[in-house]
Parts: C-alpha cells; structure tokens; sequence
C-alpha cells in the first residue's frame, strides 16, 4: 500500500532579504533531495532485477513428530540454618561504622519449572534451580550524595557460591569503596 499523501519538509532560510543567498540555498536542497531520488530509484530497479526467487518453496510449518521430555522438578537443597549463620556473619563487618546506615546480606534461592504444550501434541517440561547472594552497603558522601554499593553471587547449586572468606573480602571491598 503506497500513500500518495504530499511530503512536506522544511528548509533553514537566511533571514536577509539577499536574492543570491536565498537561491543558493534552494538550490542546494533541491539537489540534495534530488540525489537521494535518484539513490533510491536506482537501489529499487536493482533489487527488482537482481532479486532472486526463494529456493525452497515449501511451507513454514511442516508437520512434525510430538516431542516429550519432562525433568523432575528441581528442589532447593540449601541448609536454612547455616546460610543464616553465614549472613549474619557477612554483615557483622559493617557495624563497625557508625557512617554505613544500611547494609544486608540475602540469600535467595529460586526453583523455575516450566512447561511447554503445543496442538501438535508435544510436551516439555524443564526445571532449575539458582542460587543469589547480595551484599548491600550503603552510606553518604560528605556533600550528601548517597552511595550505593552491591556485590552479587550466583550459582545453580548452593556450593557453587563463594567460601566465606572470598564473600567476606567483597565485605571489606564495599565498606572500602
């Protein structure tokens, strides 16, 4: 569909009231839009001669043999107890200061299952769990400029995260910064 509705476009014009100038100008415009016609023009008449019929002229959507795959359902396996030991241990560091007004550590662990169910009778199911743990700091600059500062750990199994020892460096490092 092709709209035939004029274009209208505009030109910066000298504001003096100088014949030469303001032709110059025209001028100038009018040859700029002229060329990219012609640009235009020539780029469709190639595309039209060179374009190349598609090849495979089948369909998009062929019938196909129903898939099934189901995994079990993944399960958080993370010692609730220890791991709140470990962020008690983790924010301890910042209460040494009294210009830190706020700092956390959080532990969050996720299960994602999802199903995929389609007319041509497949089905999937896939689940995973992951592992997040945050460390959060926060204060104020001399001039009053908060300043934030996060330190993130992921994993897809809890003993994929950080020892104690490397979380409690980034500890350091954020009470640093």
């Amino acid at each position: 569909m092709t709209n035939n509705a004029p274009r209208f476009s505009y030109v910066e014009m000298p504001t003096d009231d100088d014949a030469d100038a303001i032709r110059a100008n025209l001028w100038y415009h009018t040859d700029l839009h002229y060329k990219r016609a012609v640009e235009q023009l020539t780029s469709a008449r190639t595309n039209s001669r060179v374009k190349v019929e598609q090849e495979d002229n089948s369909g998009d959507f062929s019938p196909a043999r129903a898939e099934q795959f189901s995994e079990p359902l993944s399960e958080i396996h993370a010692d609730r107890k220890a791991w709140e030991g470990k962020v008690r241990k983790y924010t301890a560091p910042f209460q040494r200061y009294g210009n830190i007004y706020q700092a956390s550590a959080d532990l969050h662990a996720n299960t994602e299952t999802r199903w995929y169910v389609s007319t041509d009778g497949s089905r999937i199911q896939t689940s995973q769990t992951s592992y997040r743990l945050m460390i959060y700091g926060f204060t104020k600059a001399d001039d009053g400029m908060e300043l934030p500062r996060f330190e993130t750990f992921f994993s897809f199994t809890p003993e994929g995260l950080p020892n104690d020892a490397t979380v409690l460096k980034a500890v350091d490092k954020i009470i640093a910064d």
